[in-house]
């Protein structure tokens, strides 16, 4: 009853369309899983276009390489989810994400593309807790090797540990013994002046920010978990609404704020104390 009531309004149509393309990319990365003995595909928080070491390659926050450039998310070579996606890259893009430029990176290079205004190319990030890294990154910050080695989330404590053991990881589909996949989030759309890489960084050992969840739905995000399912969140405090590129780590505050932090928190990892 909720999902074509839901879909008459503009508003609405495009949570629908957003929820569809978050449970789209979510099946996508199940299937990833399951023809990679349960890893999932690789998310080393540095938007690499190495061919074979990234879920989603380049950089497509405002005025970055690949802010315009679809065609990136299409090659299978370097967007490990493309085979899985029919060559399709608009589930990567929030409907209500705005942005429009002029086609660059491999899009530009197309015939008849240059030069024309398109819209963004992405709009979502992956859980910085889910996903793997090749051993060669963790060693000299090269790409080389298989990507089976379960990222560390270097910013779970609060401040960047490459190491850091005391918040969970899951670089496995197969990793969610003490907490439900339905509980930890998989992906989130992210907002546009906090968007990069293809990692969405959470602290979970400091309440501050370090990136930034949309707010494109009606003061609400869009948010896939690791059971396949995806919903809108709706954000209590202010602290999510950005209106500069310029955006420093920050604090949660209190009050709704600091509930915000915390619902994010409790859905992209748990303590391991």
């Amino acid at each position: 009853m909720l999902a074509p009531a839901l879909a008459r309004t503009q508003t609405g149509s495009r949570a629908f369309q957003c929820l569809h393309n978050a449970r789209q990319l979510a099946a996508a990365i199940g299937m990833y899983c399951a023809n990679n003995h349960d890893f999932y595909p690789p998310n080393p928080d540095d938007g690499n276009t190495v061919p074979g070491y990234n879920w989603c390659p380049g950089e497509a926050g405002k005025g970055e390489s690949n802010e315009f450039d679809p065609q990136i998310l299409r090659d299978p070579t370097r967007c490990l989810l493309a085979p899985y996606l029919g060559a399709s890259a608009d589930v990567f893009r929030c409907p209500a994400d705005e942005r429009r430029g002029v086609a660059d990176g491999q899009t530009a290079l197309l015939a008849g593309m240059a030069g024309k205004t398109i819209p963004c190319a992405r709009s979502v990030s992956m859980n910085g807790g889910v996903g793997t890294v090749d051993a060669s990154w963790i060693r000299s910050s090269s790409h080389s090797g298989k990507p089976t080695v379960t990222v560390s989330g270097p910013w779970l404590p609060g401040s960047h540990n490459e190491y850091q053991t005391a918040w969970a990881t899951f670089g496995k589909a197969t990793d969610f013994r003490t907490i439900k996949p339905s509980q930890i989030f998989l992906l989130a759309d992210e907002d546009p002046y906090s968007l990069n890489d293809g990692t969405l960084a959470v602290s979970a050992g400091a309440a501050q920010w370090v990136d930034y969840p949309a707010t494109a739905h009606n003061h609400g995000g869009a948010f896939s978990f690791c059971d396949g399912h995806a919903e809108i969140h709706k954000w209590s405090g202010n602290n999510l609404i950005l209106t500069s590129s310029a955006v420093a780590i920050r604090s949660a505050g209190a009050g709704p704020d600091y509930a915000d932090w915390a619902w994010v928190k409790d859905h992209a990892t748990q303590s391991l104390h």
